[in-house]
């Protein structure tokens, strides 16, 4: 672990972790998907194959979960951000993702200061 990791959640790391994990275990399906649990990054250790079946797996508890699409770069930083930004939105009762609605999304505006830090 680089020193600048420290700075991040043990739930940011372990999400960062899961997906990474993915990503070498599985370098020809790097579209596939992840669903990471809310309350501690973690995961039930699944690539699914698309959004609507990580979704699906995870009813009637769906809206417990972030579901992300293994990709490089989805580093600790990364991860505390969009598991810090969901649990708001949870939090404020935005229930993002239904099996009726598995393709609902937030779009995180991102700033190039934050980009460049």
């Amino acid at each position: 672990m680089s020193e600048p990791d420290l700075a991040y959640s043990d739930d940011a790391r372990r999400a960062s972790e899961q997906v990474t994990l993915h990503l070498l275990a599985h370098p020809d399906n790097v579209h596939g998907f992840v669903a990471l649990r809310l309350a501690d990054g973690g995961s039930d250790g699944v690539l699914y194959d698309s959004r609507e079946a990580a979704v699906a797996a995870k009813f009637p508890n769906e809206a417990l979960y972030i579901y992300i699409q293994v990709q490089p770069g989805f580093t600790p930083k990364i991860a505390q951000r969009i598991l810090e930004i969901h649990r708001q939105s949870y939090e404020a009762y935005r229930r993002l993702t239904s099996v009726d609605t598995p393709n609902l999304e937030l779009i995180i505006p991102q700033r190039i200061e934050d980009v460049l830090r």
